[in-house]
Protein backbone atom coordinates (compact mmCIF):
# COMPACT_ATOMS: atom_id res chain seq x y z
CA UNK A 1 0.00 0.00 0.00
CA UNK A 2 1.11 3.58 -0.46
CA UNK A 3 -0.30 6.92 0.91
CA UNK A 4 -0.51 10.06 -1.56
CA UNK A 5 0.00 12.38 1.13
CA UNK A 6 -3.68 13.09 1.08
CA UNK A 7 -4.95 10.12 2.91
CA UNK A 8 -6.29 8.39 -0.15
CA UNK A 9 -4.55 5.07 0.00
CA UNK A 10 -3.45 3.27 -2.82
CA UNK A 11 -2.94 -0.91 -2.86
CA UNK A 12 -0.87 -2.17 -5.55
CA UNK A 13 -1.40 -5.37 -7.18
CA UNK A 14 1.87 -7.48 -8.29
CA UNK A 15 2.34 -10.53 -10.09
CA UNK A 16 4.96 -12.16 -8.59
CA UNK A 17 6.63 -14.49 -10.86
CA UNK A 18 7.10 -11.20 -13.05
CA UNK A 19 7.64 -9.24 -10.49
CA UNK A 20 5.57 -6.29 -12.48
CA UNK A 21 2.83 -4.48 -10.76
CA UNK A 22 -0.41 -5.54 -12.93
CA UNK A 23 -2.46 -2.28 -11.54
CA UNK A 24 -2.47 0.31 -8.73
CA UNK A 25 -6.44 0.44 -6.79
CA UNK A 26 -7.14 3.61 -5.10
CA UNK A 27 -9.42 2.30 -2.46
CA UNK A 28 -10.16 6.12 -0.63
CA UNK A 29 -10.30 4.62 3.04
CA UNK A 30 -8.61 7.19 5.31
CA UNK A 31 -7.93 4.87 7.75
CA UNK A 32 -6.65 1.84 6.16
CA UNK A 33 -5.36 -0.67 8.58
CA UNK A 34 -4.68 -3.91 6.75
CA UNK A 35 -4.87 -5.31 3.28
CA UNK A 36 -5.32 -9.66 2.45
CA UNK A 37 -6.25 -12.13 0.11
CA UNK A 38 -9.01 -14.52 0.68
CA UNK A 39 -7.70 -17.99 1.41
CA UNK A 40 -8.79 -18.93 -2.44
CA UNK A 41 -6.83 -15.56 -3.83
CA UNK A 42 -10.60 -14.57 -5.75
CA UNK A 43 -11.00 -11.55 -3.73
CA UNK A 44 -9.14 -9.04 -2.01
CA UNK A 45 -10.27 -6.96 1.10
CA UNK A 46 -9.03 -3.86 2.71
CA UNK A 47 -10.34 -3.14 6.20
CA UNK A 48 -10.03 -0.05 8.12
CA UNK A 49 -12.31 2.53 8.63
CA UNK A 50 -14.71 0.47 7.00
CA UNK A 51 -14.18 -3.36 5.11
CA UNK A 52 -14.19 -3.33 1.03
CA UNK A 53 -14.10 -6.47 -1.11
CA UNK A 54 -12.16 -6.44 -4.55
CA UNK A 55 -11.70 -8.26 -7.73
CA UNK A 56 -8.14 -8.44 -7.64
CA UNK A 57 -7.94 -9.49 -10.86
CA UNK A 58 -9.27 -6.33 -12.03
CA UNK A 59 -9.03 -4.05 -9.16
CA UNK A 60 -12.50 -2.88 -8.97
CA UNK A 61 -13.96 -2.92 -6.00
CA UNK A 62 -17.13 -5.73 -5.77
CA UNK A 63 -18.99 -4.14 -2.40
CA UNK A 64 -18.31 -2.53 1.04
CA UNK A 65 -19.87 -2.10 4.40
CA UNK A 66 -21.46 0.48 5.11
CA UNK A 67 -20.95 3.60 8.41
CA UNK A 68 -20.71 0.84 10.96
CA UNK A 69 -18.32 2.13 13.90
CA UNK A 70 -16.41 4.80 14.35
CA UNK A 71 -13.80 2.83 16.10
CA UNK A 72 -11.98 1.03 12.66
CA UNK A 73 -11.11 -2.76 12.33
CA UNK A 74 -7.54 -3.39 13.58
CA UNK A 75 -7.50 -7.51 13.29
CA UNK A 76 -8.73 -9.72 10.59
CA UNK A 77 -8.85 -13.25 9.48
CA UNK A 78 -10.89 -15.10 6.77
CA UNK A 79 -12.83 -18.42 7.07
CA UNK A 80 -11.10 -21.29 5.50
CA UNK A 81 -13.53 -21.51 2.70
CA UNK A 82 -13.26 -17.82 1.86
CA UNK A 83 -17.08 -17.10 2.83
CA UNK A 84 -16.48 -15.07 5.92
CA UNK A 85 -14.42 -12.31 7.14
CA UNK A 86 -14.26 -11.62 11.11
CA UNK A 87 -12.74 -8.24 12.26
CA UNK A 88 -12.15 -7.36 15.43
CA UNK A 89 -11.95 -3.24 16.20
CA UNK A 90 -9.96 -0.93 19.12
CA UNK A 91 -13.42 -0.66 21.00
CA UNK A 92 -13.09 -4.57 21.30
CA UNK A 93 -16.21 -5.18 18.93
CA UNK A 94 -16.05 -8.69 16.39
CA UNK A 95 -18.33 -8.68 13.85
CA UNK A 96 -18.23 -11.48 10.76
CA UNK A 97 -19.28 -10.39 7.15
CA UNK A 98 -20.78 -12.22 4.88
CA UNK A 99 -18.00 -11.77 2.35
CA UNK A 100 -20.34 -12.20 -0.92
CA UNK A 101 -22.43 -9.39 -0.14
CA UNK A 102 -20.87 -7.47 3.04
CA UNK A 103 -23.71 -8.22 5.05
CA UNK A 104 -23.31 -8.24 8.63
CA UNK A 105 -23.46 -11.49 9.62
CA UNK A 106 -23.33 -11.24 13.57
CA UNK A 107 -21.76 -9.27 15.93
CA UNK A 108 -20.44 -11.87 19.02
CA UNK A 109 -20.26 -10.01 22.19
CA UNK A 110 -17.85 -10.80 25.38
CA UNK A 111 -14.70 -8.92 24.79
CA UNK A 112 -14.42 -5.10 26.28
CA UNK A 113 -10.93 -4.47 24.97
CA UNK A 114 -8.65 -4.45 21.55
CA UNK A 115 -8.21 -8.03 20.93
CA UNK A 116 -4.96 -8.85 20.52
CA UNK A 117 -5.24 -11.49 17.52
CA UNK A 118 -8.24 -13.27 15.90
CA UNK A 119 -8.02 -16.45 13.76
CA UNK A 120 -10.96 -19.24 12.40
CA UNK A 121 -10.25 -22.66 12.92
CA UNK A 122 -9.02 -25.35 9.79
CA UNK A 123 -12.64 -26.49 9.70
CA UNK A 124 -14.38 -22.82 9.70
CA UNK A 125 -16.38 -24.00 12.56
CA UNK A 126 -14.94 -21.96 15.37
CA UNK A 127 -13.73 -18.77 15.88
CA UNK A 128 -10.53 -17.70 18.10
CA UNK A 129 -10.23 -14.16 19.55
CA UNK A 130 -8.23 -12.52 22.69
CA UNK A 131 -8.35 -9.73 24.71
CA UNK A 132 -7.77 -10.05 29.13
CA UNK A 133 -9.77 -13.20 27.94
CA UNK A 134 -9.99 -16.25 25.27
CA UNK A 135 -13.08 -16.74 23.53
CA UNK A 136 -13.90 -19.43 21.08
CA UNK A 137 -17.12 -18.43 19.35
CA UNK A 138 -19.99 -20.71 16.59
CA UNK A 139 -19.42 -18.56 13.44
CA UNK A 140 -22.74 -18.98 12.35
CA UNK A 141 -24.54 -17.93 15.55
CA UNK A 142 -21.30 -16.17 17.43
CA UNK A 143 -22.21 -17.93 20.50
CA UNK A 144 -19.25 -18.05 22.79
CA UNK A 145 -18.09 -21.86 22.75
CA UNK A 146 -15.28 -21.40 25.37
CA UNK A 147 -14.70 -18.50 27.50
CA UNK A 148 -10.70 -18.86 29.57
CA UNK A 149 -10.37 -16.35 32.04
CA UNK A 150 -7.21 -14.02 31.45
CA UNK A 151 -5.76 -11.22 33.15
CA UNK A 152 -2.84 -10.30 31.34
CA UNK A 153 -2.76 -9.01 27.82
CA UNK A 154 -3.04 -12.05 25.41
CA UNK A 155 -1.97 -11.99 21.61
CA UNK A 156 -1.09 -14.57 19.05
CA UNK A 157 -4.25 -16.97 19.12
CA UNK A 158 -4.31 -19.33 16.66
CA UNK A 159 -5.30 -22.90 15.88
CA UNK A 160 -3.70 -26.08 15.73
CA UNK A 161 -3.75 -27.79 12.13
CA UNK A 162 -6.59 -30.08 12.79
CA UNK A 163 -8.41 -27.45 14.67
CA UNK A 164 -8.29 -29.27 18.92
CA UNK A 165 -6.05 -27.36 20.12
CA UNK A 166 -5.47 -23.40 20.38
CA UNK A 167 -2.67 -21.32 21.38
CA UNK A 168 -1.32 -17.46 22.17
CA UNK A 169 1.06 -15.69 24.20
CA UNK A 170 -0.09 -14.61 28.07
CA UNK A 171 2.34 -11.63 28.73
CA UNK A 172 5.42 -13.79 27.50
CA UNK A 173 4.41 -16.86 28.41
CA UNK A 174 3.60 -19.15 25.04
CA UNK A 175 0.22 -21.11 26.24
CA UNK A 176 -1.78 -24.21 24.27
CA UNK A 177 -5.47 -24.83 25.13
CA UNK A 178 -7.86 -27.53 24.68
CA UNK A 179 -10.50 -26.06 22.17
CA UNK A 180 -13.33 -28.44 23.23
CA UNK A 181 -13.33 -27.34 26.84
CA UNK A 182 -10.47 -24.60 27.22
CA UNK A 183 -8.41 -26.51 29.65
CA UNK A 184 -4.69 -25.38 29.72
CA UNK A 185 -2.48 -28.50 28.08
Amino acid sequence: TSDAGDNKRTVQVWNVATGKETHAVGVGQRYLENVVFTPDSKTLATVGSDVRFWDPSTGRERIRTQGVTKYFDTKFAFSPDSKTLATASYSGTIRLWDVATAELKATPEGHTNQPGGIDFSPDGKRVVTSDGRIIVWNPATGEPLVVVPGGDWIKGDGFSANGARFSCYIGDQFVVYDTSNGRQL
